[in-house]
């Protein structure tokens, strides 16, 4: 009976010490090693199976590796915005000073595709350094893009 006392209370010493860990494969692994040390072999699971690999400091420990998606049908490719906008350049919608808001609108209404203004604002930006179109702020403080 004594002997079941001092099981018992090493039991709880360790599960004190692996309890501190609160990732449940950490727990798996540091059991697994205290058992391997006592040369007890583990009980197999999880973490027994996976090496370990130390995270570095003020690093997540790697995910695992996500199974391959199954291959189906590709959604069908939506042109850049910088091409969009090169189209409505070569066919003059820029002749007269048009906002990001309005550039987005057309984009959307005319030729079917959704853009968002932080995914045009840099095709509009580019045409302005390459110095096709022209800038200035209007009466609301936007700038409005037009031909040079």
């Amino acid at each position: 009976m004594d002997d079941l006392n001092q099981l018992q209370k090493k039991i709880r010493a360790l599960a004190d010490t692996v309890n501190v860990f609160k990732s449940e494969a950490v727990q798996l692994r540091v059991i697994n090693l205290l058992l391997a040390e006592a040369g007890i072999e583990g009980g197999g699971g999880r973490a027994a199976a996976a090496p370990h690999v130390p995270a570095k400091r003020g690093q997540a420990a790697p995910a695992a590796k996500k199974p391959a998606k199954k291959a189906g049908r590709k959604a069908a490719a939506q042109p850049g915005a910088y091409a969009m906008i090169s189209n409505l350049f070569d066919r003059g919608y820029f002749k007269s000073g048009r906002t990001l808001s309005a550039v987005v609108d057309r984009l959307r209404t005319v030729t079917g595709h959704e853009y968002k203004a932080n995914e045009c604002s840099p095709a509009l930006l580019r045409f302005f350094r390459d110095r096709k179109l022209k800038r200035k702020k209007n009466v609301k403080g936007q700038y409005e893009y037009q031909q040079s």
